[in-house]
């Protein structure tokens, strides 16, 4: 028998499989972590996320499993799949000065 605890995702309650809970939560922190996702981009993932469990039956009193958790992974895709190229990229670079506006005192007009 496997244990089980409630959380909630986008403001709906879910009863969950610890493990299944373990495994939303990293895909969740390495989405918000690839993303540097702010608090609405997190909730509409959250909310899609809603709607493929609903698709998939869980409603109600129904536990989600690590097997639904496997099919939303699937469906959305990998942290790194959100990105686009800009970001990905960005986040690789080293930060870089300011640029600064220099004055050409000899060529000016």
């Amino acid at each position: 028998m496997k244990e089980i605890t409630r959380i909630h995702l986008a403001a709906l309650p879910y009863n969950i499989e610890v493990d299944a809970k373990k495994l939303l939560e990293k895909y969740l922190a390495s989405i918000e972590q690839s993303l540097s996702a702010d608090e609405d981009a997190m909730r509409e993932i959250e909310a899609r996320m809603a709607e493929i469990l609903t698709e998939r039956g869980v409603t109600g009193e129904k536990v989600i499993v690590a097997g639904d958790i496997g099919a939303i992974i699937e469906q959305l895709g990998k942290p790194t799949d959100f990105a686009d190229e800009n970001t990905v990229a960005q986040a690789h670079e080293e930060p870089r000065a300011p640029k600064r506006l220099m004055r050409d005192t000899h060529n000016g007009t």
